[in-house]
């Protein structure tokens, strides 16, 4: 999985896991770690990811936070996974679109004691790609399987044209923006998402980690629908539907509100108190000295939720800046 995904796991992915994995001891594996600002708290985010698993319904024996691109980790995790194998063969599994070839390319060689090893699997940033299980025997006769990636049956492969998939998806690491929003006033996070701050304190800040690409705009809440008429496919571009939409008439999808939601903030505007998460597009963190009123908008068939917050201190790191 990756971190900005570990929300996403639904109860057919954790029914399909317990399902294949049985009884048998799970390493979970967090890629793309090399995406998060790099002042994060390793330990934090463990802690976290093993609540977050332990409320799905998994107790792996192992956690690795792991970057497939720049190898982070990977010698750990091999060594782990060796450890436990036992007379066992090896699977990996996962959604589509969190790297799971790209470690099985970095893990292959390591786990057979090379140094370097030719591609066991083909790559692609393109989700779904692996449409087979595909095995690469071990010298003891037992094989590492990497499996197709589960698509869930909400999201944004299920919504976007691959090209705004890609553009929603980080490419680097994230850098946190601050963001000041008035009470009255909405953020737009690109033409992905909106936040109205509908009520509370003169102001909230609010972090959003999101991908570069995705442009941030805040306006008045009472311009805001026309402000998103308007400048659709400009300052915000539209996302467009999925491509099985004619390319000669591109289907514009429209953003749904979701929740209004009350959040008590008692940390004050240096400490974030909660996290409204995007799944698949990222996270917002909120900081303010009272209680806010919020809402939020998201593409459909797409998942809005909170949580507390990953990365608490960024707002004040952001305002020291």
């Amino acid at each position: 999985m990756k971190i900005v995904d570990v929300f996403d796991f639904d109860g057919s992915f954790i029914d399909h896991f317990h399902r294949f994995a049985g009884g048998n001891p799970v390493v979970l594996l967090v890629n793309k770690i090399d995406l998060l600002p790099d002042d994060v708290s390793f330990v934090r985010i463990e802690k976290w990811i093993r609540t977050e698993a332990r409320h799905r319904g998994l107790e792996p024996v192992a956690v690795h936070l792991v970057s497939a691109h720049s190898g982070l980790n990977l010698k750990k995790v091999a060594e782990s996974i060796e450890s436990l194998r036992g007379d066992r063969d090896l699977f990996i599994m996962g959604q589509s679109n969190v790297g799971k070839s790209s470690l099985v390319n970095r893990l292959w060689p390591l786990l057979n004691k090379q140094s370097v090893g030719k591609p066991a699997v083909t790559v692609s940033q393109v989700p779904g790609t692996t449409v087979a299980t595909i095995g690469m025997p071990f010298p003891d006769g037992h094989v590492f399987y990497d499996t197709p990636g589960i698509m869930a049956e909400e999201g944004l492969t299920r919504v976007l044209s691959m090209e705004d998939y890609l553009r929603s998806q980080p490419k680097k690491r994230v850098t946190p923006r601050l963001q000041g929003v008035p009470v009255g006033s909405t953020l737009f996070i690109g033409g992905f998402a909106r936040i109205d701050y509908l009520a509370g304190p003169p102001h909230v800040n609010l972090v959003v980690y999101a991908s570069p690409e995705v442009k941030l705009t805040r306006v008045r809440t009472e311009e805001a629908d026309l402000f998103y008429d308007r400048h659709s496919n400009g300052n915000l571009f539209d996302p467009i539907a999925t491509s099985t939409q004619s390319p000669d008439a591109p289907k514009r999808i429209l953003l749904e509100e979701r929740s209004v939601r009350k959040y008590e903030c008692t940390d004050g505007y240096n400490r974030a108190s909660v996290d409204l998460v995007f799944a698949g597009l990222g996270w917002v963190a909120v900081a303010a000295n009272g209680t806010v009123q919020l809402r939020s908008w998201y593409l459909p068939r797409c998942v809005v939720g909170d949580r507390s917050p990953l990365i608490p201190f960024d707002v004040i790191k952001k305002k020291d800046k």
